[in-house]
């Protein structure tokens, strides 16, 4: 598949919103002899990104939902780039526990609903953003802790916390 190939870093990101920092990130990437790959899964990053995008910064476009892990399992860190608003301070991305089942390390905006998670590096600038996808590939998953917090957020798990709350 043209759309996974290629070397270095790879980090996916799958979303409506991409923060500005972390196409920095990757630009400033370009300078190093493995420069970070970011694969977009959508459309488009909207004004005034679309205009300046650096090479190793690609959309790929809208991809169906259950072709999503094969792409993502390609990846060597996968992102939450919201960008900080009152809206999304109060947002519990669900892409934190797709994430987290594939065992891939995220890189994501500090959001309050983040907090806590394991395998989760904030960033708040381009700078940070490569040293946190650097860290990412370099660091195993923590099994134990992964399994420990995904297990109360699986679709049974709050399905049957729903039943037993209507009781």
């Amino acid at each position: 598949d043209p759309d996974v190939a290629g070397a270095g870093d790879r980090v996916a990101g799958v979303g409506q919103q991409i923060h500005e920092h972390l196409v920095e990130g990757a630009r400033r990437s370009l300078d190093r002899r493995d420069a970070v790959q970011l694969d977009v899964y959508r459309d488009a990053v909207g004004p005034p990104l679309e205009r300046a995008l650096p090479a190793n910064v690609r959309l790929l476009g809208l991809k169906p939902q259950r072709a999503l892990p094969a792409y993502l399992a390609t990846a060597d860190a996968c992102l939450i780039p919201f960008r900080r608003t009152p809206l999304t301070e109060g947002v519990s991305p669900l892409k934190l526990f797709e994430y987290l089942a594939m065992r891939r390390p995220v890189i994501a905006t500090r959001l309050g609903e983040l907090a806590g998670a394991p395998y989760v590096s904030f960033v708040d600038d381009a700078d940070r953003a490569i040293a946190a996808v650097e860290l990412a590939v370099a660091t195993p998953p923590p099994e134990a802790e992964i399994r420990a917090f995904l297990e109360p957020h699986t679709w049974s798990a709050r399905a049957a916390s729903l039943v037993k709350a209507s009781r």
